[in-house]
């Protein structure tokens, strides 16, 4: 099945101490939360390909770290629409580390109930917020990139069909003559 990765594209709103655009490369530029309830909301533009049939699932991923000494947080995901409308959540823990890692989310399976489509999908906003801190002490949130995976199948294009009635020469009276 295909997939599609988008990107950073703007921001929505922001109330990370480093703003939350900063997110736009993989460059270890970081935004930076420094208390519990710091959020950023950012849009991750269109989907690009042309032969999107039905979504099958959607993904956020964040390379991102907490600073402190032994420290895990706890990161809030939730994808909402242009009016704030919930799509779906999951929190992802996120641990203290020398360097940064990778963290997928939690996947948002297209359960038929509320399909994602891919107008749906155009419309998504993507809010993190600085949830809580796991382990005791002070920590800050740090993400250097965040993207979404949006795995989708192609149209299915039925198999055209020849109906013997139609098109067919039907005489019914005089001659017919072919030659080549």
């Amino acid at each position: 099945m295909p997939q599609e990765t988008l990107e950073w594209s703007s921001t929505v709103a922001s109330t990370f101490d480093a703003t939350i655009s900063r997110v736009e490369n993989d460059d270890g530029n970081y935004a930076v939360a420094g208390s519990t309830g710091q959020s950023g909301t950012i849009d991750f533009g269109n989907m690009t390909a042309s032969d999107i049939g039905t979504i099958n699932w959607i993904r956020a991923y964040y390379k991102a770290l907490a600073t402190g000494v032994k420290q895990t947080i706890r990161v809030g995901t939730q994808f909402r629409d242009s009016s704030g409308g919930a799509l779906g959540s999951a929190d992802i823990v996120i641990v203290e580390g020398p360097s940064e890692q990778l963290y997928p989310g939690t996947t948002l399976y297209n359960d038929g109930a509320s399909a994602w489509t891919e107008s749906s999908v155009n419309d998504a906003r993507l809010v993190v917020e600085f949830n809580a801190i796991i382990s005791s002490g002070p920590t800050e949130l740090w993400i250097d990139y965040i993207y979404v995976v949006v795995d989708y199948s192609e149209p299915v294009i039925p198999t055209p069909t020849y109906d013997s009635t139609v098109n067919n020469v039907h005489v019914l009276s005089g001659n017919i003559d072919i030659t080549s």
